[in-house]
């Protein structure tokens, strides 16, 4: 974390990772865009993401793992996502809506009308060169991170850690 408070964010920055609600819908009023998700993968956890292991728990069923970038309409990437939801702890509504729309997950929850506690478990930067890729970043780019989990009537629904271009966004001072 030395490097997080030597980065200096700005109110935005902070917002973000200090914010419970909706990034979606925080990122659509701050940059007037409408978000939509790209997926690149979804599929049942083979292995966990390195930012994820020790919040999530080991059970029967395996979690699915979808991976994600959130673009406007122009394709603009605003964020990339890794995403641990529960199949066991989610209603058929949401699960076919995960599978089968490009809908962001908050607004999932939203349009279901479901009540859920969010946990902001971690946050920090990082630099990685695969999500860089994904974000279309330079390899060396400077990435924010945000751990959280998302839970419904004390059942785990979803893990999340969220990755936000520092530069883009333009979230430091």
């Amino acid at each position: 974390m030395e490097n997080f408070n030597q980065l200096h964010l700005n109110r935005i920055g902070n917002l973000i990772v200090q914010t419970t609600s909706s990034i979606t819908k925080l990122i659509e009023i701050l940059y007037e865009v409408q978000l939509k998700v790209e997926i690149i993968n979804q599929q049942e956890l083979s292995e966990c993401p390195k930012l994820m292991k020790r919040y999530h728990k080991e059970q029967l069923e395996k979690p699915v793992l979808r991976e994600i970038c959130l673009v406007d309409d122009h394709s603009r990437r605003y964020i990339f996502a890794e995403t641990l939801f529960y199949k066991e702890n989610i209603t058929n509504d949401i699960s076919d809506e995960l599978y089968g729309t490009d809908i962001p997950i908050g607004k999932i929850l939203e349009k279901n009308k479901l009540e859920y506690y969010r946990e902001i478990l971690d946050y920090g930067i990082i630099q990685d060169s695969i999500i860089a890729k994904h974000l279309g970043l330079n390899d060396d780019d400077w990435l924010i991170y945000k751990v959280c989990s998302t839970r419904h009537q004390g059942e785990n629904l979803f893990l999340i850690c969220e990755y936000f271009p520092i530069d883009r966004l333009e979230l430091s001072s």
